[in-house]
């Protein structure tokens, strides 16, 4: 009897122990959901009321590279994603991941129902293939992960390329910047490109 009372007890505390990590891991996942937006929210509270001056920067992007300097980029492009979904209510904002969000961004506002605000708290693949399955018309397609591990030289001339294609052709986000890059360079490379494309060479 003695034994199985350990037993228990042990058995108790193993529970109690996964019980608070399944806890906290749902509290950071929530929290991860939550946060691009909030963040963005408060990003774009300081730019418009010019809050960087009172801190001592004399730019905003001066203070967000301060603020942020791991995410700038990405910062910039959470604003705006916010600023497109402002008629959404932040309570559903912030149930939205960003890969679901910048799907809802893609769907006119006089077509974003309440329907697909609330899809788009499932996952990215679920919000589109809901708005897929209801407005086909949009040719939303679905995003296709890549990830890449790069030098620190490399990220440097990486970064640098992004940065000056956001100014240049003034688009919003990373993989925006990384097409445009790209379709230009196949457009200066189109003959060699068709060739390859042809069968004509082989890489």
């Amino acid at each position: 009897m003695e034994d199985a009372v350990v037993l228990g007890a042990v058995s108790s505390d193993r529970l109690a122990l996964a019980q608070a990590h399944d806890s906290r891991f749902r509290e950071l996942e929530r929290i991860k959901t939550e946060v691009w937006s909030e963040q963005a929210e408060l990003a774009i509270t300081i730019q418009d009321n010019t809050e960087y001056l009172e801190l001592g920067f004399q730019s905003f992007g001066r203070w967000l590279a301060s603020a942020a300097p791991k995410s700038r980029s990405a910062m910039y492009a959470y604003m705006a994603l916010v600023r497109e979904l402002e008629e959404v209510p932040t309570k559903d904002l912030r149930q939205m991941d960003v890969g679901s969000a910048k799907v809802v961004a893609k769907v006119p506002k006089r077509l974003r129902s309440p329907e697909i605000i609330e899809a788009a708290k499932l996952e990215p693949r679920e919000t589109v293939k809901f708005v897929q399955e209801r407005h086909p018309d949009l040719h939303i397609e679905t995003q296709v992960p890549r990830q890449y591990a790069f030098t620190r030289t490399q990220a440097t001339a990486i970064d640098g390329a992004i940065e000056l294609c956001r100014v240049i052709k003034g688009v919003d986000t990373e993989p925006e910047a990384l097409e445009a890059i790209c379709a230009d360079y196949l457009i200066s490379h189109q003959d060699v490109w068709k060739k390859i494309q042809a069968g004509e060479i082989v890489v």
